[in-house]
């Protein structure tokens, strides 16, 4: 029999808050893109960087804040927009309670959030910090194995996994699920050898894998979510590399050495398995439907789910050890190269754009301090690099606005004009403006209606040090994009209950805002989806059918496929927020249901609309 043995548990009060940003919890980790708002990032402009005391690893982002852990084992919570230190934890303090059981203090794992917790492990135990303040809710480590003669605390070794109220992980004899609130065991199962990564979910399953040394053989098992028992186990080739598995269309794909196998979400039935020229060294992805890999620890490939067939790839030279993150059709590779300082080869980090299916980038950043690259994440057009001993956060978001209720433009919210002006940029003002004109702490009103071009050569990046959060370095970088100031009117809000709609009633939801001409999300639109997420999960029986229309500007055709795309856009947000897709249906109409003529300005901002019908309930 075993039991779990409580070595720290500390409770702290907690005080009642809107939960809303959970990372990562998109289901069966189909998404698994780094990236849960469907936001792209536009440029190359370096917003803020951050110096910790070590190498920094796996940031994540919740509810405006930017969560990760240094190689000392230090956990860091900065602010979002202006990278400011807002608290620290060392969870070498935290572990030093368990090292007299558990023996070493290991390399910390993949952070998950789930609601005000943040969880993070090493191979000690597992952490519930209050992401608010990082104070420890409770921690705990493995479980004992019985058969020893003398207590002997199982080691943790694969990334914990959030679904539900409960926390998935695996230790080096077992596969556990706790409760969130407490860490108390649900289940066990001592029919797992996990040794790495993070399982996946699906539905009411979970999978894992068990690496079984005495036999020197390896399975995929798929298991219970709620009681842990196994519903079928698949044997694979034994890989030099553990990864995790993932779901699209109830099937499961899972790399192994230079296999990946892609088997039955049901019975474990083996659908296809296709051989590459050398090794899968990363995590499978998926996104804009297809499959996304590393293959060599060099070439980033993106593969049919059909058939396994590479459709196109990138080479970032040897040992570069690319990382990917993407959002929609777009996809940001980090990745190491060396070059020459002194009398040595020093190690730096470079970050390219793409379209898929493209090989020319659509920009690069390259940081000034040396350092390899590890897992980045992409927040609201944001994306968070981490390399060597700093975060960089690369892309600003400034473009044309939006006007509420009227042409799909939008004026600036208020917290993005203050968080511009925590930047020091200079500007080069359009038409009769100076040349260097300042634009710092206030907004310039004089810009009504008219362009202001940023096309200086120098604005003022900053670096923010780990212990104050005071600048210690600028940089000048070149930023591209355009500002315009326009009236606005006050948005609409999404108020509507979804339980008091009937199947078959169909309605609009506003405020949802796309870039001009293309299927890509604003971030003006994410509170508008974010309500409609907490809605279908208020009511988790309602399924619905996302409809998108369009103006008559454009062929046809076009309008039809822009309709759809924007419709499969707003399915993937809801996805990667945690809706599962089979209460999910889209359709594009294009520019055949107007519901206002098209001969003014007016009319076709009515006609450009996102639209749900009530499928079941």
């Amino acid at each position: 029999m075993r039991r779990s043995v409580l070595v720290i548990f500390m409770t702290i009060t907690l005080e009642k808050l809107f939960y809303s940003s959970d990372w990562p919890i998109y289901k069966g980790n189909m998404y698994f893109t780094a990236n849960n708002d469907q936001i792209i990032v536009k440029n190359n402009n370096l917003k803020w960087l951050f110096m910790a005391s070590n190498y920094i690893f796996n940031p994540i982002v919740s509810d405006g804040k930017v969560y990760f852990a240094d190689m000392d084992k230090v956990v860091y919570c900065l602010d979002e927009e202006t990278g400011k230190l807002l608290w620290k934890l060392d969870l070498f303090e935290v572990s030093s309670h368990f090292l007299g059981k558990a023996g070493v203090a290991g390399k910390v794992k993949y952070p998950v959030i789930r609601k005000n917790f943040l969880f993070i492990s090493d191979a000690t135990a597992i952490y519930c910090i209050n992401k608010l303040n990082g104070r420890i809710v409770w921690a705990r480590a493995g479980l004992q194995e019985s058969e020893k003669k003398y207590a002997v605390v199982d080691g943790i070794y694969a990334d914990p996994v959030i679904s539900g109220d409960l926390i998935y992980y695996g230790t080096r004899k077992n596969f556990i699920a706790r409760e969130i609130i407490n860490g108390h065991v649900v289940w066990s199962n001592n029919q797992i050898e996990s040794y790495s990564c993070f399982p996946t979910f699906y539905d009411d399953k979970i999978f894992t894998q068990s690496r079984e040394f005495k036999e020197n053989s390896f399975f995929v098992v798929c298991l219970e979510r709620y009681k842990g028992n196994i519903i079928w186990k698949k044997q694979i080739d034994n890989p030099l590399q553990i990864f995790s598995p993932v779901v699209y269309q109830r099937k499961l794909y899972i790399p192994s050495g230079k296999k990946i196998y892609c088997l039955s979400l049901d019975d474990g039935r083996e659908i296809y398995t296709r051989e590459y020229d050398d090794f899968i060294t990363s995590n499978p992805a998926f996104t804009d439907r297809e499959i996304i890999v590393t293959i060599g620890n060099r070439r980033v490939a993106v593969l049919s789910p059909f058939d396994g067939s590479i459709v196109y790839e990138v080479d970032f030279k040897e040992k570069s050890a690319p990382y990917f993150a993407t959002v929609n059709d777009q996809i940001y590779v980090a990745y190491n190269y060396t070059k020459r300082v002194g009398d040595k080869d020093v190690v730096f980090t470079g970050l390219k754009a793409y379209f898929f299916g493209s090989k020319e980038p659509l920009w690069e950043f390259y940081p000034p301090f040396p350092g390899g690259c590890s897992q980045p994440i992409v927040s609201r057009g944001t994306l968070f690099l981490p390399a060597g001993n700093y975060l960089y956060a690369v892309g600003t978001y400034y473009d044309r606005p939006i006007v509420y209720g009227g042409d799909g433009s939008y004026k600036l919210l208020e917290e993005e004009k203050a968080a511009q002006a925590n930047y020091k940029t200079e500007v080069a003002i359009a038409g009769n403006k100076t040349e260097k004109s300042k634009y710092s702490k206030e907004w310039d009103d004089n810009l009504e209606n008219e362009g202001a071009f940023i096309n200086n050569k120098s604005s003022t990046s900053e670096v923010r040090s780990s212990e104050s959060g005071k600048i210690g370095f600028e940089q000048n970088i070149v930023p591209k994009e355009v500002l315009q100031k326009i009236e606005t009117k006050t948005p609409p809000v999404f108020d509507i209950q979804l339980e008091e709609l009937d199947v078959g009633e169909s309605i609009v939801i506003p405020n949802i805002y796309f870039e001009f001409n293309q299927a890509y999300l604003r971030r003006e639109s994410l509170e508008t989806l974010s309500k409609l997420v907490e809605q279908l999960k208020k009511n988790p029986r309602i399924k619905i059918e996302i409809q998108g229309h369009t103006d008559n500007i454009g062929t046809r055709e076009y309008n039809q496929k822009l309709s759809e795309k924007r419709a499969e856009v707003v399915m993937e947000y809801l996805i990667k927020n945690g809706i599962s897709p089979e209460r999910l249906r889209v359709r594009g109409f294009g520019e055949t249901k107007p519901v206002a003529p098209n001969t003014t300005e007016e009319g076709r901002a009515k006609n450009r609309r996102t639209e749900i019908l009530i499928l079941e309930k």
